[in-house]
């Protein structure tokens, strides 16, 4: 924990947001923003998550893979690339899937 007393004692300002801004870029630079809790993800790993929760929300919905694309409007193909992270979903794309599975697109802490 001495790492974070030095970051904070390096950043202290008055003005708290960019305190904190600089903590947290300094953070990542350094690696150590997981210890944090914060983390600016990666591609992959965002892809992964989404795709997984897709795939969460599908199976507890008892939905097959080939319905939710044909509700989606998406090739089941596609959808098989997304819950398993290897393909980039646009927005116009999660959103059909949201819409399928009954729920929306959001912003969320993460």
């Amino acid at each position: 924990m001495h790492w974070l007393e030095v970051l904070f004692d390096k950043n202290f300002s008055l003005d708290k947001e960019g305190m904190v801004q600089n903590i947290w870029r300094e953070a990542m630079q350094f690696g150590i923003g997981n210890v944090l809790g914060i983390s600016t993800g990666t591609r992959h790993t965002d892809r992964a998550r989404i795709g997984a929760r897709i795939r969460e929300i599908r199976e507890a919905r008892g939905m097959e893979a080939r319905d939710l694309a044909k509700l989606a409007g998406i090739d089941a193909a596609n959808l098989s690339r997304i819950e398993n992270g290897k393909y980039s979903v646009g927005f116009d794309i999660l959103a059909k899937i949201a819409t399928a599975l009954g729920k929306k697109v959001d912003f969320i802490d993460l």
